[in-house]
């Protein structure tokens, strides 16, 4: 099935100049565009919490897909490339194992971090993140199961970076307590109720 679906995709592949120059350039700079209006999403929220939070989130989930899941995954499970197993030219260079693939790990976890913070740029982040898959597999360096591989470590990244957080976005910071645990605004009721 992996193989039925790369032989479908790729066999449109320089086949038209203009094509193969909009998938080098999705595959390829969609990679520095995304952080980049990510940046811009950033400045956009109104509370310096929420601005910090998703900060944070994004670079943990970028750092743990593509810089530690991925590399970790490639070290122990060796899966060569389309284009070295069928002896094309790839539209793209790329040396290091195909699977899973690091944009769609990397701009996955983006969209979900982003996702959790508002749905509508999370889910077109998810539409650029298949898009970048889906040319990635029409030039020839990734097998479709790579980029779904690639996906899964990108959203369950971010998944786990958000629980570990524990990020509520919505509540309001603790409030401060006494010895006892009691809330201080709590316990001055009480005091002034007993005096």
């Amino acid at each position: 099935m992996n193989e039925i679906i790369y032989l479908y995709i790729a066999q449109f592949a320089r086949t038209n100049l203009w094509l193969d120059n909009l998938a080098v350039l999705i595959a390829t700079l969609a990679l520095y565009f995304v952080p980049l209006a990510l940046v811009i999403r950033i400045f956009a929220e109104k509370s310096w919490r929420r601005r910090w939070l998703f900060a944070a989130e994004l670079i943990l989930a970028g750092i743990l897909s593509r810089g530690i899941v991925t590399p970790a995954i490639r070290f122990f499970y060796e899966h060569p490339r389309p284009f070295v197993l069928y002896g094309t030219e790839p539209l793209l260079n790329e040396t290091s194992n195909s699977f899973p693939s690091g944009h769609a790990a990397f701009l996955f976890a983006l969209a979900m971090t982003a996702w959790f913070y508002n749905r509508r740029w999370g889910n077109w982040l998810f539409a650029v993140a298949s898009l970048v898959g889906l040319a990635r597999i029409f030039a020839g360096v990734h097998w479709p199961f790579d980029v779904l591989g690639g996906a899964a470590v990108g959203i369950l990244s971010a998944w786990l970076i958000h629980r570990l957080l524990k990020t509520d976005l919505n509540s309001a910071p603790p409030a401060e307590t006494t010895e006892n645990s009691v809330p201080l605004a709590a316990a001055g009721q009480s005091q002034e109720q007993g005096s």
